[in-house]
């Protein structure tokens, strides 16, 4: 996520399986098989802000899903939503296929009036995965995110 308008923090959650342990946060950035490299707050810098990488053959046996979302760090106390924050774009990319994009979304344009977004889902099929892109634009904090998962 990039933002040069505006120098506004935002949080990034993963579910890896049940509980509260099961998210991959700001203040959880690490699990078995996934790491949120780092936790950019201001949206400064060239590139993508923030990522998160995922070792599927290391995940727990017990992790089915991995729900993919987004969202800004106290949007309503701030009065923001995505149209507010400048290149603000969420994507998946495949490193096994050369970091090829799977899905992204432009919320700048896309996010007017939303705080959160369930963006992709991987889910566990026996011995293998799939991806399905979401889209699922939200009004909810972290708090709320997490407690959809639970």
């Amino acid at each position: 996520m990039q933002d040069s308008k505006k120098q506004e923090p935002r949080d990034f959650s993963r579910e890896r399986f049940r509980g509260q342990e099961g998210f991959i946060y700001f203040n959880n950035q690490r699990g078995k098989g996934i790491y949120l490299h780092n936790d950019n707050r201001t949206g400064q810098g060239e590139g993508d802000d923030e990522k998160i990488s995922i070792t599927l053959k290391d995940l727990p046996s017990e992790c089915k899903t991995i729900i993919f979302c987004v969202n800004i760090y106290q949007a309503k106390m701030r009065k923001q939503d995505f149209s507010k924050v400048n290149n603000a774009y969420v994507r998946v990319l495949n490193a096994d296929k050369g970091f090829v994009e799977m899905c992204r979304y432009n919320l700048s344009e896309d996010g007017k009036n939303y705080t959160s977004l369930l963006f992709a889902q991987l889910e566990r099929n026996s011995d293998s995965w799939s991806f399905k892109a979401l889209g699922n634009l939200l009004q909810d904090d972290l708090n709320s995110l997490i407690n959809k998962f639970r």
